[in-house]
């Protein structure tokens, strides 16, 4: 139980939010005239076109030598030449496009240590980046100190076109400010989004259905999940007792896995009150019972699979493997094992948003992962704010027909 306390401290995020202002020499660029802060949206890029003779875009973000999903590959293209692969291509035309008809030079400074990275910039004072791409969790220290700026006040800026999206804004507003946040450019956040994956083959062989239908129809819950998770767990190895060998209805590594579906049935300790600031829900009747419908999914030996549970996690022989010999029907996961799963299993398997707590839910949660997954913020250190706006709406609304998609129809749809 002990560790579901921990779970459940991680889920708690208070904000408080101070404006801030940072004093530098502006960059050399075109004579411009500041734009509006909203324009009419419907297009695939409304903004007027500048010339920026050639600036260059900074932007900080993540980068790996051992994981894809970790690199920030929707930023730019590293050697300059357009790569084959479709994802690749999609960044390098889209780049062009931004240094041809712009005369804006995208530059991706992509490092391990981004987090620290952006840290240390702004704390020095230093106009280095006019982007951050950082985690998460690393972000709300930022805000709270006053070191990134507000984009509802970024010149150029438009909320309100297909390239942001509206529910992350509403609900990462605080007193009226918007300090980081997501939108189509970034897909690096979308890749380590939290979801289950289900054996197909498995759910066929046991009649238990085909489970997107039930997505389509707002019947996927915490309780339908319990249901084909019972029918799912039943001696396989012949060896005495139910365990490791046998099959299973729900499998994970680690109960840090088990925060996802927190999320998903809406279990909350803060919401959004009058005054546009964090409050506490407390232990209210429905949050309780959020909780418990999780719970009477984890702490049930007869339909769930944990390693943690029984010491160690054994990385080489855990509910991944178990999940890919086909001894696991539902493995909560994040997206970006996608191309993983589709050449390590023989079996057919679909992919499917955290279930509701209820059909009354309206909506489908999720969460990038916190610490790998990754937000976007602008740094009170730069010092040509309008072009930073500009920038960054430009980058915004070429990505929707570009590299958003490319990332929808390739690294999704396999």
């Amino acid at each position: 139980m002990k560790k579901f306390v921990k779970l459940i401290s991680l889920l708690l995020v208070l904000f408080m939010m101070v404006a801030a202002f940072a004093a530098c020499n502006k960059k050399e660029g075109p004579e411009k005239e500041k734009g509006p802060s909203t324009s009419v949206s419907g297009g695939e890029n409304d903004l007027e076109v500048i010339n920026w003779e050639g600036l260059e875009y900074r932007v900080l973000g993540k980068n790996s030598s051992t994981n894809a999903w970790a690199k920030h590959f929707e930023v730019w293209c590293e050697d300059g030449e357009m790569p084959e692969d479709v994802m690749g291509k999609a960044v390098w035309q889209r780049n062009q496009d931004m240094s041809e008809n712009y005369g804006i030079e995208v530059k991706g400074y992509l490092d391990t240590k981004c987090n620290d990275l952006a840290k240390t910039a702004i704390e020095s004072g230093d106009d280095m980046y006019d982007l951050m791409l950082i985690s998460p969790e690393k972000f709300n220290p930022l805000a709270v100190e006053g070191k990134l700026l507000d984009l509802y006040t970024l010149d150029y800026i438009n909320l309100d076109h297909d390239g942001w999206m509206d529910y992350p804004n509403e609900n990462l507003t605080m007193g009226g400010k918007l300090f980081y946040t997501t939108n189509k450019f970034l897909v690096q956040d979308k890749n380590r989004y939290w979801g289950v994956f289900y054996n197909r083959d498995m759910a066929a062989e046991l009649n238990l259905g085909y489970f997107e239908d039930w997505v389509f129809d707002g019947t996927w819950t915490i309780d339908k999940v319990i249901e084909v998770a019972k029918k799912a767990t039943y001696e396989k190895d012949g060896q005495p007792g139910i365990g490791k060998g046998d099959n299973w209805g729900v499998g994970c590594d680690e109960y840090y896995n088990v925060t996802q579906l927190f999320y998903g049935v809406g279990f909350r300790l803060s919401d959004i009150d009058a005054t546009g600031y964090p409050s506490l829900v407390g232990a209210t009747n429905d949050m309780i019972s959020r909780l418990d419908s999780v719970f009477d999914l984890v702490l049930n030996k007869e339909a769930f699979w944990c390693d943690e549970q029984y010491g160690k996690v054994d990385w080489n022989d855990c509910a991944v493997q178990m999940f890919e010999r086909g001894n696991v029907l539902i493995e909560p996961i994040v997206l970006s094992e996608l191309q993983t799963k589709s050449s390590a299993v023989s079996f057919s398997f679909g992919v499917l948003p955290n279930p509701k707590y209820d059909e009354r839910q309206e909506k489908y949660y999720t969460i990038p992962n916190l610490g790998n997954g990754s937000l976007l913020g602008v740094p009170v250190t730069v010092c040509d704010v309008p072009f930073a706006g500009y920038a960054l709406e430009l980058i915004t609304e070429k990505s929707v027909n570009t590299t958003y998609r490319a990332f929808i129809e390739v690294t999704c749809k396999l």
